[in-house]
């Protein structure tokens, strides 16, 4: 018998733990479990296999993909995992919403961090871990317009796009 207990590395209480999926290789057969509350149980392993390299690959949403070997000499394995960077990074593009231009010095923040667009109205936050969720509420600001905040998912690789009303 072989444990298999999953733990997250970047914990975030706004964020799920994983919903892992497990392969475990030895000889010619492959076994497939998904981990419930971080935990999956290997059973019916051949002694044989004692000592021997088992291969061993974790997949979940949202994480960074494992794929390892080990030697088959304790009844437990922790695989420690951490997350991906789909939710790290979140940009965009600010225009006037009458004329469709784009708007340089517009001020985006979100809880933790802040930038300003660039001439091509382009913007780009990197989000801290700690600070990544599903969807995250941006703050939007220029003088001359009116103030801005959407909640918006985080969608990895997703252009955001937002037009201000001038005053």
């Amino acid at each position: 018998m072989l444990k298999v207990r999953v733990e997250n590395r970047t914990p975030n209480p706004e964020l799920p733990e994983p919903e892992a999926q497990l392969l475990l290789t030895y000889g010619q057969k492959t076994e497939t479990k998904t981990a419930v509350n971080g935990e999956a149980l290997f059973e019916g392993i051949p002694a044989n296999f004692r000592e021997e390299q088992l291969r061993l690959q974790f997949s979940a949403e949202g994480f960074r993909p494992i794929d390892t070997t080990f030697s088959f000499d304790d009844e437990l394995v922790v695989l420690a995992v951490r997350r991906n960077d789909d939710l790290a990074t979140l940009s965009g593009i600010i225009t006037d919403a009458a004329s469709g231009q784009p708007l340089e010095g517009v001020s985006v923040s979100i809880s933790c961090c802040q930038t300003l667009t660039d001439a091509a109205g382009q913007f780009t936050l990197q989000v801290p871990p700690e600070h990544q969720r599903l969807s995250q509420r941006l703050d939007i600001f220029k003088n001359g317009f009116e103030a801005k905040s959407v909640t918006t998912p985080v969608i990895p690789g997703e252009t955001l796009r937002q037009g201000l009303i001038r005053h």
